[in-house]
C-alpha cells in the first residue's frame, strides 16, 4: 500500500486518468485531422457570419492556416472538455472521500490536514498536466501527418494556457468540496460557473451589454490574444494563476477549521 497521500491519490485515479487522456487525445487528433476539409469547404463561407457567432466559428482567415484552425476548433473548444474532467476529479478528492467516509479514517492517522489537502491538490495538478498534455501531442503529431507546419513551442504554450484555465476550475471544485464537504454540490456549482462565464465571454464579442460583465470572467483572459499566433500574454496568465492560488488558500484555511464529522 502507498503511504504517501500524493502518490496514493494519483494511483487511485490511474485508470480514470488514462481514459481521459485517451479520450481527449482521440478528439484532438480527429478535429485536427479535419483541417484540410474545413480549409477547402468551410473557410470561405464564413464571411457573412454575424460577429456573435465568430466567437464560436471564427472567420474565413482562421481556416486558411493550421494555427488559426487549431486555435478556434481545438484550443477554444477542447478546453471545456478538460475543465469538465478537472471539476469531476477535483470535487472527488476531499469531498468525495468525505462522502465515502474514507476521509475520516485518513484524518485518524498521524497526518496533518495541511498535508492531506496539499498532497491531494498536488495529485489534482499532476492529473491535469497528464490529461491536458494529450492536446499538445494530438495537435502536433496530427499536423505532422498532414504535412502542415506548426510551431512546437507555440503548441506547448497554448497547452500551458489550457492547463492554467483548466486548473482554475478544478481547484475551485476541489476547494469548495473541502469547504462544504459535498461533492455533488461543489461540482455542480463550479461546473455551472464555468459554463456561464464561458458563454458570457463567447457572446460578449457581439453583445455590448455583456462586455463589462465579461471582464470578471476568467475566459476574458484566456488565449487572448491567440497564443498559437502571438505567444503567451504573461499578465493574463499570472492573473489566472494568482486567482487559483487564492482559491486554494481559502479552501485550505476553511478545511483546517471545519468539523469533518458534521
Amino acid at each position: 500500500m502507498l503511504k504517501n497521500v500524493l502518490l496514493k491519490s494519483i494511483y487511485e485515479k490511474r485508470w480514470g486518468t488514462l481514459v481521459w487522456f485517451l479520450a481527449v487525445l482521440f478528439n484532438t487528433m480527429l478535429i485536427t485531422a479535419l483541417f484540410p476539409t474545413f480549409k477547402e469547404a468551410f473557410g470561405k463561407s464564413l464571411n457573412d457570419v454575424p460577429e456573435s457567432m465568430k466567437a464560436f466559428l471564427g472567420d474565413s482567415s482562421n481556416y486558411q492556416n493550421i494555427a488559426g484552425y487549431v486555435d478556434i476548433q481545438v484550443v477554444a473548444q477542447m478546453v471545456f472538455l478538460t475543465i469538465i474532467m478537472s471539476v469531476i476529479v477535483g470535487s472527488g478528492f476531499i469531498a468525495g472521500d468525505e462522502n465515502n467516509k474514507t476521509l475520516q479514517s485518513l484524518l485518524a492517522q498521524p497526518v496533518s490536514r495541511n498535508k492531506i489537502y496539499l498532497q491531494k491538490l498536488g495529485a489534482l495538478v499532476a492529473i491535469n498536466i497528464i490529461v491536458v498534455a494529450s492536446i499538445a501531442v494530438g495537435v502536433y503529431f496530427t499536423a505532422l501527418v498532414l504535412g502542415e507546419q506548426i510551431s512546437l513551442l507555440r503548441v506547448i504554450q497554448s497547452n500551458i494556457e489550457i492547463l492554467v484555465i483548466t486548473l482554475l476550475f478544478g481547484i475551485g471544485s476541489f476547494s469548495l468540496g473541502a469547504i462544504i464537504g459535498k461533492r455533488a454540490l461543489a461540482g455542480s456549482v463550479v461546473g455551472g460557473l464555468a459554463f456561464l462565464t464561458y458563454m458570457i465571454s463567447a457572446l460578449a464579442v457581439g453583445i455590448d451589454k455583456l462586455r463589462q460583465i465579461d471582464t470578471i470572467s476568467p475566459f476574458h483572459y484566456f488565449n487572448k490574444p491567440s497564443v498559437l499566433q502571438n505567444g503567451i500574454d504573461y499578465s493574463n496568465l499570472l492573473l489566472i494563476v494568482s486567482l487559483s492560488i487564492l482559491i486554494a488558500l481559502i479552501g485550505l484555511l476553511v478545511f483546517n477549521k471545519r468539523d469533518i464529522n458534521n
